[in-house]
């Protein structure tokens, strides 16, 4: 893994990046945790293998080399406690992409057979 951006914006919030930046039109999904919160958001692009997030104004991108790498990345947060889960959206296309690379097994319940 390498972080590709590291910046830091102020006045903004994560809506910002779930409207804009990050949205699913641009092949993000939220990356939820128990951190959610207007000053703190994560996303992941399944095709790109990257993940997003934003806290407090700092914004950091970080590109994995392959799907191994982004799963190890994932289920160590989970194995820290901060609950990550992808949320997929409603779209079947899209949300195939991340059953085909494997990481379903980190979908929301919800989304889980659907």
């Amino acid at each position: 893994m390498k972080i590709i951006q590291d910046y830091f914006i102020s006045q903004l919030d994560r809506y910002y990046f779930d409207n804009n930046e990050c949205s699913y039109k641009k092949g993000w999904a939220q990356l939820d945790t128990e951190q959610d919160a207007h000053y703190f958001g994560m996303w992941i692009n399944p095709t790109k293998l990257r993940i997003m997030s934003y806290m407090e104004g700092d914004i950091v991108e970080r590109q994995f080399d392959n799907v191994e790498e982004l799963i190890q990345y994932l289920t160590n947060m989970n194995q820290d406690g901060e609950y990550a889960r992808i949320d997929p959206g409603l779209t079947l296309k899209f949300k195939q992409i991340f059953i085909d690379l494997g990481l379903d097994i980190f979908f929301h319940k919800q989304f889980m057979g659907c």
